[in-house]
């Protein structure tokens, strides 16, 4: 990487995601992974900021460039992640912040992009085999690996926790583990959505 850099062939800019410090139609490519739920914006606002995001996309691609953006879907928030459902409250807090896809297709035909598409890989699991830990919400370590757990509340959390270790303790967490991931199979995790940004006329 570092020989790259030296080279001139990878090039490092630290900015805020709405103003890129590069010139207009300087790049083929964006790609932004589970980002744009970071932003300080809601349904209710109308989306404002992840319009600008998006109209700052489309400044810095080349015609024809294409943006890809992994992001997760209401569903796959409810149904792809066995453990959110002990955290209902942070769940919604989580939901709130991402905009699902159609309206993601909206925000994106409105910022100058064409030929939207949504892929979801099935075989990928976000937490790798730990996602299949029951007993990983006991740990802190296991739960440092989802930014979701910041949102459970001080208060909250003790109870939150108990609960887990009396399912664990009466040999039942496995099975609540194995019941409520079996949605994943089918919905995935992730979806990376696909557009380009439209060609002159």
């Amino acid at each position: 990487m570092l020989s790259e850099e030296k080279s001139g062939r990878i090039n490092f800019h630290q900015s805020t995601i709405d103003a890129l410090p590069l010139p207009d139609e300087s790049v083929d490519a964006v790609m932004t992974n589970q980002v744009l739920h970071h932003l300080p914006d809601d349904e209710a606002s109308g989306w404002p900021e992840h319009y600008k995001v998006f109209q700052e996309f489309s400044r810095v691609l080349k015609t024809g460039g294409s943006l890809i953006i992994n992001s997760c879907s209401h569903q796959q928030l409810e149904q792809g992640f066995w453990f959110y459902r002990f955290i209902p409250k942070a769940l919604r807090a989580v939901k709130e912040k991402h905009v699902d896809l159609d309206m993601l297709s909206e925000l994106l035909q409105r910022s100058g992009f064409t030929n939207t598409h949504h892929k979801v890989p099935l075989e990928v699991v976000m937490q790798g085999e730990a996602l299949f830990n029951a007993d990983g919400p006991l740990d802190p370590d296991w739960r440092s690996g989802d930014s979701i757990w910041s949102l459970v509340s001080d208060e909250d959390l003790p109870g939150v926790l108990q609960y887990i270790k009396t399912l664990d303790d009466s040999g039942k967490l496995e099975a609540f583990m194995q019941q409520h991931d079996k949605p994943r199979a089918s919905i995935g995790q992730i979806t990376f959505t696909i557009a380009r940004k439209q060609l002159s006329a």
